[in-house]
């Protein structure tokens, strides 16, 4: 009975501590004001003058929408902290007592923390303003001339898999481009379209040939033929490649243009 009794107690008691810090967290997030300007540590002592947590905003001065914005909880007990947007902000990355949060709206947010054990709690009232950066577009045209080099690899695990690796003969800008592809009929045949270049949005330095990876083949069959369309630089090429048994030949009458860099695999 002693036994029961006891166990009962440390469920009331865990009950409340639970209760306590659902209450704290909600005392946090209801009535979201309006704010003026980001708060940073200038209010981070209570009447009694102690230190409690705080949030301040890194970098940048003004938050903008669609970019990204770093705050930092200081005065915090542990290192492991939850982070959310009042609104809810789905893009925020969590990094331990730091996050960045890109906002996608212009608005009035509340930006919160909560430390693990939900002891240690702080708010900060930030407006975020419609971006004014335009977000810069890296794409490509192919380039006059240009070739196309095609490269098919087969998986050593597998003899049903056939990949093709495509790849210009001249550069492009961004280090970190690629090859756009319209690329309907994935896993039957090769039915491709080059549409152009395209890089991310922070373009990395550099110049190099533009590449891409398809998938031209994945059927468990011993035996089969399966055409070939590529379209570049406005000119349709046609083949086909034949499967026997592990073995792959590619039929294919252009040494110009779009090329097989080897047509037996």
């Amino acid at each position: 009975m002693v036994m029961r009794t006891e166990k009962w107690l440390v469920l009331c008691i865990a009950l409340l501590l639970i209760q306590l810090v659902a209450c704290e967290r909600g005392k946090m997030e209801e009535n979201t004001p309006t704010p003026v300007s980001a708060r940073t540590g200038t209010d981070s002592t209570d009447t009694a003058g102690t230190a409690r947590p705080y949030i301040v905003l890194e970098n940048p001065d003004t938050i903008q929408a669609r970019q990204p914005a770093t705050f930092r909880f200081i005065g915090g007990t542990k290192p492991d902290v939850v982070w959310r947007t009042v609104p809810f902000e789905f893009v925020l990355n969590n990094h331990g007592t730091k996050a960045v949060v890109t906002f996608q709206k212009a608005g009035n947010y509340r930006v919160l923390a909560v430390d693990s054990l939900g002891t240690d709690t702080a708010y900060l009232d930030v407006v975020v303003k419609e971006s004014t950066t335009t977000t810069p577009n890296h794409d490509q045209a192919i380039q006059e001339g240009d070739q196309l080099y095609l490269t098919p690899t087969t998986n050593p695990d597998t003899a049903n898999f056939l990949g093709i690796e495509m790849a210009t003969a001249k550069e492009y800008k961004c280090s970190d481009n690629y090859l756009q592809l319209l690329w309907p009929k994935p896993g039957d045949g090769l039915n491709v379209e080059v549409k152009g270049v395209v890089a991310a949005n922070y373009c990395q330095p550099g110049k190099t040939t533009a590449k891409a990876f398809i998938t031209a083949g994945y059927i468990n069959e011993e035996n089969y033929t399966r055409s070939i369309e590529i379209r570049f630089l406005d000119k349709v090429y046609k083949g086909s490649f034949r499967k026997t048994g592990k073995h792959f030949e590619f039929t294919w009458p252009y040494d110009s243009g779009v090329v097989f860099t080897t047509k037996t695999l």
